[in-house]
Order: C-alpha cells, then sequence, then structure tokens
C-alpha cells in the first residue's frame, strides 16, 4: 500500500480563491483531470462551495447543482480515478452524491470540513462502504462553517488533541471501524496565521493520534503570506516551494497512510523526488 497518496483538487466553483471559475472551460477541467491522472493521482476532491471567510454560504441546491452537472459532465474521466472524495460539509449534499452514484464508484471519501462528527453519524451508518475525513474545525454549527475565524482555540495544540480523541471515541462508541476515518488537522480553518505555522512544526507529535491522516496545506492563503512578492500569481508560486519543502517533511512520517490534498500535482511529485533522492543518496 503506497503511503504517500495524491488527492487532486477540483474546484467547482467561480470563487474558490485559489482556482474559481476554471471549471466553466470543459477543456481545461479536463486538461486539469488529467494532469492528475498523468501523475499518479489516486484521489480526486471535487467541491462545489468555497469555505474560505470572505464567501457566503450557498444553498444545498447551487452547491449540488454545481457539482452534480461537473461528475455527470465528466463521468468517464472522473471514473478513472481509485477513489472520489467529495468536499462538502452539508450532509444533504453528501447524501444527493450518495444516492445517485453510490454504485458508480468503488471507493468514496466524505471529506467533510465542518468539524461535525455527530451529525455524520447517520449518512456513515446509512452507507457503511464510505470513508470520512474528521476535520478539526471548531465552528458550533455546519451552518457556521464559513464564519470558521471567529471560533479560535487560544491553545491550538492541545484543542487538536482532545478534538481528536473525543472525535476516535465517539465512532468507537458508535461502532464506526477506525480505518474509516482519515484525521485532518484542517490547516487554515479555527486558526490563526501563527497557529498554522506552530501546527506544521510540531505536527509529527501528532502522529500516534491515527494511522490514516489528511493534509492540505495547497495554496493556502497562510503560505502565501510568507512571500514578499505583491501580485497574486507570484505569492501562489512562491508558496508552492515553500509547499514542496513542507511535503518533504511530512513524507518522512513514513509509518502512517498521508493523504496530500494538492491542487498542481507537480508540487507533490517534486516532494516525492526528494525523498527518493534522499534515500539513494
Amino acid at each position: 500500500m503506497k503511503k504517500n497518496i495524491l488527492m487532486g483538487v477540483m474546484n467547482v466553483t467561480p470563487n474558490s480563491f485559489s482556482d474559481g471559475d476554471e471549471y466553466k472551460d470543459q477543456q481545461l477541467s479536463l486538461s486539469k483531470i488529467k494532469s492528475f491522472l498523468k501523475f499518479d493521482s489516486s484521489i480526486l476532491d471535487l467541491g462545489a462551495e468555497s469555505t474560505a471567510p470572505f464567501n457566503d454560504p450557498i444553498s444545498f441546491t447551487e452547491e449540488w447543482t454545481r457539482l452534480d452537472s461537473f461528475i455527470s459532465s465528466n463521468i468517464e474521466e472522473v471514473k478513472k480515478f481509485t477513489c472520489v472524495s467529495i468536499d462538502t460539509y452539508k450532509t444533504q449534499t453528501i447524501l444527493a452524491f450518495l444516492d445517485k452514484y453510490h454504485s458508480v464508484f468503488d471507493s468514496i471519501l466524505w471529506n467533510d470540513v465542518s468539524g461535525d462528527y455527530e451529525g455524520a453519524l447517520e449518512v456513515l451508518q446509512r452507507f457503511p462502504n464510505i470513508s470520512y475525513v474528521l476535520s478539526h474545525n471548531l465552528s458550533p454549527k455546519r451552518s457556521l462553517v464559513c464564519d470558521h475565524m471567529n471560533y479560535l482555540s487560544e491553545d491550538i495544540l492541545s484543542s487538536i488533541i482532545s478534538f481528536f480523541n473525543d472525535g476516535k471515541e465517539f465512532f468507537e462508541i458508535n461502532q464506526i471501524e477506525s480505518d474509516r476515518i482519515y484525521l485532518d488537522p484542517c490547516f487554515g480553518f479555527s486558526k490563526t496565521k501563527e497557529q498554522n505555522y506552530l501546527l506544521l512544526k510540531k505536527f509529527s507529535s501528532y502522529k500516534h493520534l491515527s494511522n490514516k491522516w489528511l493534509i492540505g496545506v495547497s495554496r493556502k492563503s497562510f503560505l502565501q503570506s510568507l512571500s514578499s512578492e505583491e501580485l497574486k500569481e507570484s505569492k501562489i508560486s512562491d508558496s508552492e516551494f515553500f509547499h514542496v519543502v513542507i511535503l518533504s517533511d511530512l513524507m518522512k512520517m513514513n509509518s502512517n497512510e498521508m493523504i496530500f490534498r494538492i491542487h498542481d500535482p507537480r508540487v507533490f511529485k517534486k516532494a516525492l523526488d526528494s525523498q527518493i533522492f534522499k534515500i539513494d543518496s
């Protein structure tokens, strides 16, 4: 089994800060999907709503229409991935997807950034073959996910430990198998810029909490803020350099299964190659 897994990000949105509106161009969408396949991406992550703090929430109808339209238009390419991940905090959306596509895809991951693991239980019980991402987000309600920066913890390191332990205990009590659950520290959600940096620095101390992790720092604004450039494109370019360094370090946790959520698969390849070079040298 591969320990370092590439998850390609496809934002089916008009307003995502990194690649919003790209999906409307069918050829561009196909090109992006094929680039992930070219670089041996095992998982395609599809999200139809931007949860960046400057965006307002959208309705279930709007999110599902975007998502369903994209999948149905690109179904043959999407089916080439080993696993399809649905990035949504709305239970209505994941249920709509599962009701229509559960038999189409062999492996499905619910990438739920809400942090509301109790609210996910009914879905996981109804569909016992899907996997779930338990994300550290301190928003008290699913409807408040886009306001996640209003809900912070002063001690982020302790918060993450207690959150994951509580979530794992909840799933164990309710007989949800641990191998269905991935932990995601959810960089950028309910965390200040400084807390994100601290979490990256201390992340290896958390690896004992699980053998399955999902990590997403790709094109995060806190990485872009490290750049001294002024233009957005230059900031993104610089942040991807920092991203390679971060991934290379995280990949050293080779006792864990690590899914890396990536916008540009070349970044993942560079980090992976750096591991091979270190071993060979």
